[in-house]
């Protein structure tokens, strides 16, 4: 019987710098503990690594999403309500350099690092349904930040929806998000499960030289600069679903009146700056 890898923090570091994170980086991290094997003090070893292969000039961003409804504002309490998305974004939003959103209620964001506060404001301003419209993800990638997958696919890249909606405002000029395209049967033109349809952007991602891949104990890992990534996205909507008649998703509707094109410029000028 092959033996548990035994994984320590100075493997996970090595790992990180291998792929290719440095510090001063800017990064959101979707992980699983258990794929690493058996790591020698848990999902703070983890998050201690990242931390400090990113060093102090960097920043550390991980999803930090609930069980509760998207307009569960009373059950809502970001010091005390559990993530329900792995062991070690939950344990990361509880720790006291850590600066968690207030809303949404359902998928709340927690940073550490040089540029939080000012990250953690985008997600705090946000409607629900403008989440993936000119929100945290979209600063992450005009920043020139990456998206780290620890142990898991591509199904698990959130950033993957504000990148179906970024492509479609810049190819049709829309100024909304109500169309995510990857969660469309291709040959039925029907509505599925999207994050499962997200794994298909591997092989573009791979042919275009942006998913860099490495291993940390029995982990696979997957590095890309978000803004590449983006590209790749609008890519495939441009060849594969431009032409389709795609169906509304109503979950991204945002308020019209919602004046967050000028606020977001007005952060992404001064977050440039820092």
């Amino acid at each position: 019987m092959r033996e548990t890898p035994h994984v320590t923090k100075e493997d996970i570091k090595a790992g990180l710098g291998d792929i290719g994170l440095e510090k001063g980086d800017l990064v959101v991290v979707h992980s699983s503990l258990s794929a690493f094997g058996y790591v020698e003090g848990g999902a703070d070893t983890v998050i201690d690594a990242l931390i400090e292969t990113l060093g102090q000039a960097g920043t550390l961003i991980m999803p930090s999403f609930t069980a509760l409804r998207a307009d569960d504002n009373a059950g809502y309490d970001r010091q005390t309500t559990l993530a329900t998305v792995g062991i070690i974004s939950d344990t990361f939003w509880k720790r006291r350099d850590v600066i968690r959103s207030s809303h949404p209620p359902r998928k709340p964001w927690a940073v550490c690092g040089r540029l939080a506060p000012e990250l953690i404001t985008l997600s705090e301003r946000r409607l629900h349904e403008a989440q993936h419209y000119l929100g945290i993800l979209d600063a992450v990638a005009d920043l020139g930040g990456y998206v780290l997958l620890l142990g898991c696919l591509n199904s698990s890249n959130t950033s993957i929806h504000t990148a179906q909606v970024a492509a479609f405002n810049h190819v049709v000029g829309a100024r909304k998000c109500s169309v995510e395209f990857l969660a469309v049967d291709a040959v039925n033109h029907t509505p599925g499960d999207g994050p499962t349809f997200f794994t298909q952007l591997d092989v573009p991602l791979l042919q275009a030289g942006v998913m860099r891949m490495g291993r940390i104990g029995d982990a696979e890992i997957r590095l890309m600069r978000s803004r590449e990534m983006f590209d790749v996205v609008e890519s495939v909507y441009e060849t594969k679903y431009r032409n389709m008649d795609l169906p509304v998703f109503p979950d991204y509707n945002p308020d019209p009146s919602f004046p967050i094109e000028a606020e977001y410029k007005q952060m992404i000028e001064k977050l440039t700056a820092l």
